[in-house]
């Protein structure tokens, strides 16, 4: 039993001889150094390129999520790389007129559509995005410089296009005389040289009120006038005075009401 605990406490004691160089190898590995790692992400890389309004900012996402953002020249080339992931194929490119005038957004494939030489759509914005009916409108925006603009309503009872040409800027507008009630939607193609631009996605609304959204628009601009106005001390009272007027115009209204009654009993009882 002896020359057994002897060989167990010098197995042991190899054992732990062994374990503590290893154990302080790995402290020290990993209290004094740094481990750098790598990764390859595998995309898409091409160049995205066409014409638009001379100083736009073209700004391209997929998926809503921002890709790259370039500048258009002063003859309205732009140019930019671009890097997806490979299973990503729609691209969106929104333009904006350096002038911020207007906006225009239109959606490409690129398993389906070359990149390169993308005829962007115009830009379109409204002088004001609200009306009375019966009031004119004003589009405009930004195109290609001496170009035509093909201006498409929605809803109009027309239904037609207007078309218009762009300066040598690029900027172009329009007026739409005696706007009907209703909302509206506005966009708008270029065409140039018989060639016509993207398509673009959604447009700009256009609202003219009808008489009663007049009216109701008018009087709530009043309350609130009056409310701003009013200083807040004194706005209590004079809603419990109405409140007390509007009451005893009730408990009055009852009375009469009542009175009325009795004397058509008493009369119907005389007889």
């Amino acid at each position: 039993m002896k020359k057994l605990s002897i060989i167990f406490l010098t197995l042991l004691s190899a054992a732990l001889l062994l374990q503590k160089p290893a154990f302080a190898a790995s402290t020290t590995a990993t209290q004094s150094g740094t481990v750098t790692t790598s990764a390859t992400i595998r995309g898409n890389t091409f160049t995205i390129s066409g014409f638009t309004s001379p100083f736009a900012s073209v700004v391209v996402t997929a998926s809503s999520q921002f890709i790259v953002s370039t500048t258009a020249d002063a003859q309205g080339n732009f140019s930019a790389p671009v890097t997806i992931a490979l299973n990503t194929t729609n691209l969106c490119l929104d333009t904006v007129d350096f002038k911020r005038l207007g906006s225009s957004q239109t959606c490409i494939n690129t398993a389906t559509t070359n990149p390169i030489g993308l005829f962007l759509p115009p830009t379109i914005g409204l002088l004001s995005t609200t009306v009375d009916a019966g009031q004119n409108a004003t589009i405009y925006g930004y195109s290609l410089p001496r170009s035509s603009v093909i201006i498409n309503p929605q809803n109009l009872p027309e239904n037609q296009t207007y078309t218009v040409t762009t300066d040598e800027t690029g900027y172009y507008s329009y007026t739409v005389e005696s706007v009907p009630a209703g909302t509206f939607v506005f966009s708008a193609v270029g065409e140039v040289l018989g060639a016509q631009s993207l398509p673009p996605t959604g447009g700009v609304e256009l609202k003219a009120l009808s008489l009663f959204e007049q009216a109701s628009t008018t009087a709530q601009d009043l309350t609130q006038s009056l409310a701003s106005s009013i200083p807040a001390s004194y706005l209590t009272p004079i809603l419990l005075t109405i409140l007390f007027l509007i009451i005893c115009i009730l408990v009055f209204l009852y009375i009469k009401k009542r009175k009325k009654k009795e004397i058509k009993k008493t009369v119907v009882g005389r007889k």
